[in-house]
């Protein structure tokens, strides 16, 4: 019987010929560890949240900030109040909280095409997102999703920021949430 003698690098080359959908399974394995790590610890990196959502909020409202001084139990604590007429940036959706939905007091008064969309026969639907304060007033409206143009976003707005709805409810108290509204847009004008 004759021994063949093999050099570490054959040795290593057979194993992995032997091996080799076992191998790539474990060095798949390994990369997915490695990107899913680095996406929790770098909070996924932000390629598919874009900056705007975050850093481009403006509010239309100047802010003032008044510091109080509250002694509570002898320590002195600093505490900022922002403005009664702050308008809000963000509200819960009311489905998520488990509130009663915003209802239109005035749901005659529908958003019109502009003269521009008229002569361009432009047509289509958006999505307004609508804040409905506890009281029942429009506090911000804002086109979300496709823009249609030709001042139809901006027709909307106007529109559903002059109605008023009865408020939505959460365990027998008004609170203030958001509401998505489609709108649709067609050259006779009925929506």
């Amino acid at each position: 019987m004759t021994t063949i003698t093999r050099t570490k690098t054959q040795l290593v080359h057979r194993f992995i010929d032997r091996n080799r959908l076992d191998i790539g399974l474990l060095v798949a394995a390994i990369f997915q560890v490695i990107a899913i790590h680095l996406w929790y610890q770098y909070e996924g990196i932000n390629l598919f949240y874009p900056k705007e959502y975050v850093d481009e909020i403006m509010c239309p409202v100047e802010v003032k900030i008044e510091e109080d001084i509250i002694s509570l139990d002898g320590d002195i604590e600093i505490v900022d109040r922002l403005n009664e007429n702050l308008t809000l940036l963000y509200a819960p959706d009311y489905n998520l909280i488990g509130a009663t939905e915003p209802i239109d007091l005035r749901p005659r008064i529908k958003p019109k095409l502009t003269k521009e969309a008229k002569e361009n026969e432009v047509q289509g639907t958006l999505t307004l997102e609508i804040i409905v304060a506890d009281t029942g007033d429009v506090l911000q409206v804002r086109s979300v999703g496709r823009k249609i143009g030709f001042g139809i976003e901006e027709s909307a707005i106007m529109t559903y920021k002059a109605k008023k709805f009865y408020p939505s409810f959460q365990n027998n108290k008004p609170v203030t949430v958001k509401k998505l509204v489609s709108v649709r847009f067609e050259l006779d004008d009925t929506i």
